[in-house]
């Protein structure tokens, strides 16, 4: 009788201790992030990805005093194509309907350069097309069901804008080689670009921060002869 009521007494005693709430998950049982999930300030971080797309985010949410909504800035570093682009971003945290919603506006930081030839003219051309990028888009995430993991995941939509060599080509070739204009110059692609979106609240608290996105259009070119 004695071994079954000590054997009873150390099941209860580790199954009180599995579900207590300790100093590293904010009082929350089962908390894994050491933060508190019914509180909307914070710091959110997540990944980005996509064709030819990877990249991660921060935002920090700001609410006021027992708000369960509330609107944050952040930013975001992707890597597309070859550039790295930096975005700055507006997200509004909507715990009470577990979702999160965002947009981002963007443009590479560090572009390469294209060499363009014209068709054959009386005069041998050739451009130096920076190979730039901008963009803009959203993105809709959910956040878990299971509170305690407060993390999120959802899809968004960027229109990315770069130099289109095909465009280019495809408009000399319809002008013909005798075309007065052969300035590769605004031949932009706008190319609609699926993004998935996932991430958890890192921290209860927030710094505020600053980005500073490249103000760079990709149709300037330095013409050669």
């Amino acid at each position: 009788m004695k071994r079954l009521f000590s054997a009873l007494l150390t099941t209860v005693l580790f199954a009180a201790s599995a579900f207590a709430a300790g100093p590293w998950d904010a009082g929350v049982p089962g908390n894994p992030n050491r933060v508190n999930p019914a509180n909307i300030n914070g710091t959110y971080q997540g990944s980005i990805k996509g064709k030819n797309i990877s990249g991660i985010m921060v935002f920090l949410n700001q609410a006021a005093g027992g708000s369960v909504v509330g609107s944050s800035q952040g930013g975001a570093m992707i890597y597309f194509q070859g550039a790295v682009a930096l975005a700055s971003t507006n997200v509004v945290v909507d715990l009470a309907g577990r979702k999160i919603t965002g947009v981002m506006d963007g443009a590479s930081s560090y572009p390469n350069t294209l060499i363009v030839t014209a068709p054959a003219t009386s005069t041998y051309l050739f451009w130096r097309v920076p190979n730039n990028l901008i963009f803009n888009g959203y993105f809709n995430a959910n956040l878990s069901k299971n509170w305690a993991a407060n993390s999120f995941s959802g899809k968004g939509n960027l229109l990315v804008k770069q130099f289109s060599i095909n465009l280019y080509n495809l408009a000399m070739a319809t002008a013909g080689p005798t075309a007065v204009n052969n300035d590769p110059a605004g031949y932009v692609a706008s190319v609609p670009t699926p993004i998935t979106v996932s991430g958890v609240k890192t921290a209860d608290t927030s710094t505020t921060f600053t980005v500073t996105v490249p103000t760079i259009f990709p149709t300037s070119v330095g013409v050669l002869r």
